[in-house]
């Protein structure tokens, strides 16, 4: 069984096929002493997450909600966040800097390849979006029956 992230949240707004949901930072957070630098971590306490693909008409507003992603869908995004930038951006460099180019344009190369990638990126969100799933695993507070059966989820 793969292993899974939970974090309780709040619906804070529903419409359609999508739902909102507040949630807060995790413990694991809230001891870290990076945590104000963490590009990872929100601005305030809480990060509203908009959730696609699911029947809002089974959640109201205020309803605590557990939202579960598998601990690969993490991975992934930090690997898409951080390591593949991280790889571009020492590629370009030393591969500009082999071919005789100077630090400068071996810095700007390394850069304009990062920003490629990072627009590379923004155009494929849609695509993204679906790669990366959550589910509603469980209500923590009672409502409607049958409600919160692990419907899939999308961010």
């Amino acid at each position: 069984m793969e292993s899974r992230t939970r974090e309780k949240g709040i619906i804070v707004a529903t419409d359609g096929d999508c739902v909102q949901v507040e949630i807060g930072l995790s413990s694991a957070c809230e001891g870290c002493k990076i945590r104000s630098r963490c590009s990872t971590s929100p601005v305030g306490k809480t990060r509203i997450v908009q959730i696609y693909g699911v029947n809002s008409s089974r959640y109201r507003v205020g309803d605590v909600v557990c939202v579960t992603a598998s601990t690969a869908v993490g991975m992934r995004a930090v690997r898409w966040a951080f390591g593949i930038p991280l790889m571009i951006l020492l590629v370009v460099l030393f591969v500009t800097l082999k071919m005789g180019g100077g630090e400068v344009a071996a810095a700007v190369a390394s850069l304009a390849a990062l920003g490629a990638y990072y627009t590379l990126l923004y155009i494929m969100r849609g695509r993204i979006k679906e790669d990366i799933r959550f589910h509603i695993e469980d209500s923590v507070e009672p409502m409607d029956a049958g409600a919160g059966n692990g419907e899939d989820l999308k961010t």
